[in-house]
């Protein structure tokens, strides 16, 4: 029995197969988003960055250390327009991981968890959010609960 080779792919059929690969991976991606929301969900309720989730003092700390190593590379207003629109719906476990993964730059990861979240509260005050009482927590499961939204 001969097997006779498959006929050549059309333009078309050719396009759709190639991206085939990366809408698999964006389906998956969503998946696991929707499932770490359903799993913070699970717990307390969602919080919003409107919703006072750090204090003064920890953005003024989080300001001292964006002077003193975050601006040798961004300007404060680089976390303002754009940066906002990317991240607005987004966990802040997803920002703060990929700060504290990446930045800064020439030392990923140098930063204490507790200087990143400071960090991330004077991103927070920049962009005009309330302070509240209780500081910005650094844990990933507190985190997750909290909707990066930048209308107060």
């Amino acid at each position: 029995m001969t097997i006779s080779p498959s006929p050549p792919l059309g333009p078309t059929q050719e396009r759709a197969r190639r991206r085939l690969p990366r809408a698999c991976g964006a389906f998956v991606a969503a998946l696991l988003a929707l499932a770490g929301g359903a799993a913070a969900q699970s717990g307390d309720s969602l919080r919003t960055t409107a919703d006072g989730v750090y204090t003064d003092e920890q953005a003024e700390r989080g300001e001292r250390i964006v002077l003193e190593v975050c601006a040798a590379c961004h300007q404060s207003d680089y976390f303002t327009g754009t940066f906002q629109a990317s991240w607005r719906g987004a966990r802040v476990s997803t920002l703060y991981d990929l700060i504290r993964t990446q930045m800064p730059e020439d030392n990923p990861g140098g930063l204490s968890r507790r200087e990143y979240a400071e960090v991330l509260a004077y991103i927070f005050k920049l962009n005009g959010l309330p302070p509240g009482d209780e500081a910005l927590g650094s844990t990933t499961s507190t985190l997750e609960r909290i909707v990066i939204e930048w209308s107060p």
